[in-house]
């Protein structure tokens, strides 16, 4: 019988997702930070986050399509 992959992240990012924004959360940081939930607010997300997006764990709420866009930009 195999065993299951076992997959460590050493980044953990959780997002709240609304229509015109999203918030992130760090593991570890003590700031949430806000963006705007399109192409601009998605980039400036990525480049803050990008040292921390190797082995990251990212958690997000499905909101009616919201959250697509980011879901598309971290993939």
């Amino acid at each position: 019988m195999m065993s299951p992959t076992k997959q460590s992240y050493n980044n953990f990012i959780g997002i709240d997702i609304a229509k015109n924004t999203f918030v992130a959360y760090l593991h570890g940081d003590k700031k949430t930070y806000s963006f705007s939930n399109n192409e601009g607010g998605i980039n400036d997300f990525i480049k803050q986050y990008e040292p921390f997006l190797k082995d990251v764990l990212v958690v997000l709420e499905h909101t009616g399509g919201y959250e697509r866009k980011v879901l598309d930009a971290l993939f």
